[in-house]
């Protein structure tokens, strides 16, 4: 193949690659989940204000919806500017990760370029371009959608510098193999590359919990795979390894001045984990996380059904599509029959037997699509050495044989990526509408526009809604510390606003929170018993008022009660009225379950 037709190809993949990414950003999937919008927020403000929603000037960690979910600040500095151009709304949130997408299959491209040559490098980035699991997380605005892009680019850092190793070094034979490879760049060269490497191992360890955890523990294989190899390259150019520790040191500040500060907040997610679980022996957490670690590489759930980032289950769809298995099998078995002789092949078993730890060890939700996040590039990087062993087998097959196997597993690949395209955006966006709680999304950004309201009761059966009243009422950051607010921590370490301005939010478990419900009481009493405002609640809780308009999360029947948006004065009844009648908030107090 021609270097002009290589580049074509490589070219035709990108466009691809942002094909899938980029178009339709504000609707698949559809806007916005509230993890998005309290990242879109708190870049909102760290933009008017230079603190996040909480009042924490420059953070490096966020609160987020309190002291059980401390976050990485890095997603939302990053995401900063996109506010500034496009205002705060699902474009902000979302673009930033799936431009990195995209440059993602670009440096994968790169680095198996070098690693295995032309034709297992464009294998390569058509399955990460077209790769489900990768697009679906990069059209979000979630924190662990910028974790590949971190390791990809630190991969191709340590392959720049010099320091993963394809073979062994042979007794004073380093310095040739590698001239005569082009492995070894120049000093200077190598030794920035090396930089580079040891920076974007340190973001990636302190975008997202999992990575956190995975990132040091790879580097630990790292370094007992190559360790012969570094001592070789150490004797020949200091340099580089001295650089790639300097980046890391640097890259990693945000996480050690955490640790000596609020180490609390780098371990807020702990709660999660089979560690903190009550209740559980010794043999009960072990048989958990062998259950959880198995079930992370279950093929079904690699190549047929998955979970989506809002927990849908995807029908037709897995992480990966199935036209990638038979290639990453192939692959797979030509990385553990090399791995004797190789760093690099050590490495990647390695990471493979890693990547699935960060979701085996928690309680809830496995097999998991973020906490597993660093083993997404796997598939592609196996499928391209699974295409680079068959290449040395078929190399005695005639021309005309070898471009009809090319043209069969590219028709292949692509009618495969047609199924996934009409799965995502055809079918998939109004199912996800409940995960996305869109009717309540609509429901604020209606009554955030209603002028006449002294206040808006918001029902408590939705997932942090007061992020939502912040961002559609809307809320502006320089106006936030002026209203009147109320919170308190739930049982589960997360925090619940009652009250932010005339956004009123009544506990989600009045039963097991009586001192957030007696406040939020206290609060709601306080209103003139004329009040007029809005109630926004699902139908047949709330009887009172005139409807003004209802919401639905899709047509599907699983898709839950529409929300309806009412004007209602304190001094009317507010009962509920039909069969299908539910509680509803009186005038001085808040719901109580069924």
């Amino acid at each position: 193949m021609s270097a002009t037709r290589q580049t074509q190809i490589f070219l035709l993949l990108l466009a691809s690659a942002a094909l899938f990414r980029l178009p339709a950003l504000a609707t698949v999937p559809p806007p916005l989940h509230w993890d998005e919008a309290s990242r879109v927020y708190d870049a909102w403000c760290l933009l008017e204000t230079g603190a996040d929603r909480h009042g924490d000037a420059r953070p490096l960690f966020l609160k987020s919806f309190g002291e059980g979910d401390w976050t990485a600040s890095l997603t939302t500095w990053l995401t900063v500017p996109f506010v500034a151009l496009f205002g705060p709304g699902a474009w902000a949130a979302r673009l930033p990760d799936a431009l990195l997408g995209v440059l993602t299959v670009a440096a994968l491209s790169v680095f198996l370029l070098r690693l295995l040559g032309p034709a297992p490098a464009l294998v390569g980035t058509a399955i990460l371009a077209l790769d489900p699991w990768h697009i679906s997380l990069c059209r979000t605005g979630q924190e662990a959608g910028f974790a590949p892009f971190f390791f990809i680019m630190a991969l191709l850092g340590l392959q720049q510098g010099g320091l993963l190793a394809a073979r062994e070094p042979e007794p004073d034979a380093y310095r040739d193999r590698t001239r005569e490879r082009a492995d070894l760049r120049p000093d200077r060269a190598a030794a920035v590359w090396a930089l580079v490497a040891g920076l974007m191992l340190a973001l990636h360890a302190w975008v997202y919990p999992a990575t956190r955890l995975f990132t040091p523990l790879l580097a630990v294989a790292l370094f007992a795979t190559h360790r012969h190899a570094w001592r070789a390259r150490f004797n020949q150019n200091q340099e580089p390894l001295a650089t790639l520790c300097i980046g890391a040191v640097i890259g990693s500040a945000p996480l050690w001045l955490t640790a000596l500060s609020h180490l609390e907040r780098l371990a807020a997610r702990g709660r999660v984990t089979l560690f903190a679980a009550e209740g559980l022996s010794i043999g009960e957490r072990v048989v958990e996380f062998v259950r959880n670690y198995a079930a992370n590489f279950s093929p079904v759930y690699q190549f047929i059904r998955s979970d989506e980032m809002s927990g849908m289950t995807v029908r037709g769809s897995g992480l990966h599509l199935v036209a990638a298995a038979p290639l990453a099998l192939i692959g797979l078995w030509a990385v553990l029959r090399g791995c004797r002789i190789s760093p690099w092949n050590r490495l990647l078993l390695a990471w493979l037997a890693l990547y699935p730890l960060p979701a085996a060890i928690c309680r809830d939700w496995n097999p998991h699509p973020f906490r597993t996040v660093a083993g997404m590039l796997l598939v592609p990087l196996f499928a391209a050495h699974g295409w680079h062993w068959l290449a040395n087998r078929t190399a005695t097959w005639s021309r005309r044989a070898r471009r009809y196997a090319g043209v069969a597993a590219a028709l292949a690949l692509a009618l495969n990526a047609g199924w996934f395209a009409d799965v995502y955006f055809r079918r998939m966006p109004g199912p996800l509408e409940r995960g996305y709680q869109t009717a309540l999304v609509r429901a604020m950004q209606f009554a955030g526009a209603q002028e006449r309201a002294d206040f808006i009761l918001v029902t408590r059966w939705m997932n942090q809604p007061y992020i939502y009243a912040l961002l559609y009422g809307p809320v502006r950051p320089d106006e936030l510390p002026a209203l009147p607010r109320l919170e308190g921590a739930d049982t589960l370490g997360f925090h619940q606003f009652l009250r932010i301005g005339r956004f009123f939010f009544p506990p989600r478990e009045p039963d097991r929170t009586p001192e957030l419900t007696a406040a939020f009481q206290q609060a709601f009493s306080a209103l003139a018993p004329d009040a007029e405002g809005l109630v926004i609640e699902e139908a047949g809780r709330f009887g009172g008022g005139e409807l003004l308009a209802t919401f639905r999360n899709g047509e599907e029947p699983a898709a839950g009660p529409p929300l309806e948006v009412r004007r209602w004065r304190r001094s009317e009844d507010p009962r509920p009225v039909g069969p299908d009648a539910g509680h509803a908030p009186t005038t001085s107090s808040t719901p109580t379950r069924d």
